[in-house]
């Protein structure tokens, strides 16, 4: 896991705004603007149950309904060689 400071909100200000049933939300500027966010290290973050991570991901898919899939390669290790079907990843402060 890299050293890094990422985008988080207070798990109880997303439960006043959205259904967190869904595992996936789409959210349009004007929704992430009625949450307050704040930075926090990465490691604290992954086992900081009271604050979510806000993770943007984009699905891409052409005119026939296919989907762009790729390999995964990068720092973490649990998903090197895993294939992925968008692309997305944690919000940092630099």
């Amino acid at each position: 896991m890299k050293n890094e400071n990422v985008l988080v909100v207070a798990k109880d200000d997303l439960e006043r705004h959205f259904n967190l049933q869904k595992e996936f939300w789409s959210i349009s500027e004007q929704d992430l603007n009625v949450l307050t966010a704040s930075f926090k290290s990465r490691q604290q973050a992954e086992t900081d149950f009271s604050a979510k991570q806000l993770i943007p991901y984009a699905v891409i898919s052409d005119e026939e309904g296919r989907i762009l899939t790729y390999n995964r390669h990068g720092s973490e290790q649990r998903l090197k060689g895993i294939l992925s079907v968008g692309i997305g990843g944690h919000v940092n402060d630099g």
